[in-house]
């Protein structure tokens, strides 16, 4: 949706699309969610992630070149 990590996103993918292809560039470590004013629709988010960049030759292979990673 754009908007960022929330609860139980750990271990998902971080992904852009550059240049119509899917690029990886990091894993979610941790999603936060935290509603504004009781709002779920109005949240503020963010999340830690960890860089990818150490195992781009094995998301290659693996997606079969699907998503590449920088």
């Amino acid at each position: 949706t754009n908007h960022g990590t929330t609860k139980g996103d750990s271990g998902g993918p971080f992904l852009i699309i550059r240049d119509h292809r899917w690029v990886q560039y990091g894993i979610t470590s941790l999603g936060y969610f935290q509603p504004i004013s009781g709002d779920l629709l109005a949240m503020r988010e963010k999340g830690t992630f960890t860089k990818v960049n150490a195992y781009c030759d094995w998301i290659a292979e693996k997606t079969s070149n699907e998503v590449t990673c920088q």
